[in-house]
């Protein structure tokens, strides 16, 4: 679960004459995030992870739970590389 406490922005005049209307009346102080991690073999190796969720920020409309342009996605894959591997470490 996440919370961010967001600033609301106002419209805008620049000095030059030209307006800018944010045009929004709410933001969403609540959002979300699940994710999964996998790593094989455990020592060192490949690793995956993957996090879905929705960000704070603009509230959704009516109609729907989830604004689209708060949606979050992460897809991550590495090679994992510890550093008790010998002879690279010497430690215990």
């Amino acid at each position: 679960m996440l919370f961010a406490p967001l600033i609301g922005i106002k419209d805008f005049t620049n000095t030059d004459g030209r307006k800018f209307d944010v045009k929004y009346d709410g933001v969403s102080h609540i959002g979300y995030r699940m994710g999964w991690f996998f790593r094989k073999p455990k020592d060192s190796g490949f690793s995956f992870k993957l996090e879905l969720g929705s960000r704070p920020g603009f509230k959704a409309a009516k109609d729907k739970y989830i604004n689209p342009k708060n949606l979050y996605g992460m897809l991550t894959f590495g090679l994992y590389i510890p550093l008790k591997i010998k002879p690279v470490y010497d430690g215990e």
